[in-house]
């Protein structure tokens, strides 16, 4: 179902469109085109699914099955609502995130996915210049280790350090480091 409202014309976006990737611009200027490419952009994504559209807001829900391992353990297909913001904001929603556990989510008790904190280096954040299909696939990433840490008890990976203020989260892996300094 695609509720596209037309009661003011959606506002042009002044980022610039850079060939291949998905931008703020392309996600409102043209919000079925994105939700058509996708698809074909990030590995499991199954569907991306246009809920809503004006001026202000554009909604997706994605469908991301899991990599082909998690899936032969079982693991779930999840559902994720996504709201665009036109001013580049964006929350990530899982559809029936009620009645299990999360290891990171937003503290704005909405059930979003915790991305990254706005004081984490930018190597640890994701940013509109690096493509709308990237911000998907870290979406993907985390709520299979969401599912993964479910089943497990740990983050299949090294947790990203978060903090706000004078003492973040140390990094611990050389590896997580490097990116950092690059």
């Amino acid at each position: 179902m695609i509720a596209v409202t037309e009661a003011a014309p959606l506002r042009r976006h002044p980022a610039l469109a850079i060939p291949g990737l998905i931008t703020l611009a392309d996600v409102f200027n043209d919000p079925a085109a994105v939700a058509k490419k996708l698809p074909r952009e990030v590995v499991g994504l199954d569907a991306c699914e246009l809920r809503s559209a004006d001026r202000h807001f554009v909604i997706y829900w994605l469908t991301l099955r899991p990599w082909t391992p998690m899936l032969d353990a079982g693991y779930p297909i999840e559902r994720v609502g996504v709201l665009v913001h036109w001013a580049g904001e964006l929350l990530a929603v899982p559809h029936d995130a009620y009645g299990r556990r999360w290891r990171h989510l937003s503290d704005l008790s909405l059930f979003t996915l915790c991305l990254w904190y706005p004081d984490d280096p930018r190597a640890l954040r994701w940013g509109w210049s690096d493509g709308f299909a990237a911000y998907v696939g870290s979406v993907h990433r985390h709520v299979m280790a969401e599912e993964y840490a479910r089943r497990h008890g740990v983050w299949p990976s090294e947790e990203a350090p978060h903090g706000t203020g004078a003492v973040p989260h140390a990094i611990k892996s050389a590896a997580l480091r490097e990116r950092v300094q690059r």
